[in-house]
C-alpha cells in the first residue's frame, strides 16, 4: 500500500523527468484523497513562487492508486475529474 507521501513522490519524479526533457519546471499541489487513492495536481514553479502570470492552463492532474498496482495516471483535461476517478476506481 502506498502512503500519500509515496504518491506525491511518484508525481514529483514525473515532473522532474519532464523538466529534464525541457518542459516547464513544475511542483505538485496538495493531494486530494479519493476512495482508493489520490488526485494530485501540479502547477509551474514560477506560479507557486508567486508569479501569477506563469500559471499553467489546461494541465490535468494525476491519479495515484493507493494499492500500488498501477503507475500514476495522468487524467484528461477534457473530461470530468470525478468521472475519470470513478472509472479508475471501479
Amino acid at each position: 500500500m502506498r502512503s500519500v507521501d509515496d504518491a506525491r513522490r511518484l508525481v514529483d519524479e514525473i515532473l522532474e523527468r519532464w523538466q529534464s526533457e525541457g518542459r516547464t519546471a513544475c511542483g505538485s499541489l496538495e493531494p486530494v484523497e479519493t476512495d482508493a487513492g489520490w488526485v494530485i495536481g501540479f502547477q509551474s514553479r514560477e506560479y507557486l513562487d508567486g508569479r501569477l502570470e506563469a500559471a499553467l492552463a489546461g494541465n490535468a492532474p494525476f491519479y495515484v492508486a493507493r494499492d500500488g498496482a498501477d503507475a500514476p495516471h495522468q487524467l484528461s483535461a477534457t473530461r470530468s475529474i470525478d468521472e475519470q476517478v470513478r472509472e479508475l476506481e471501479s
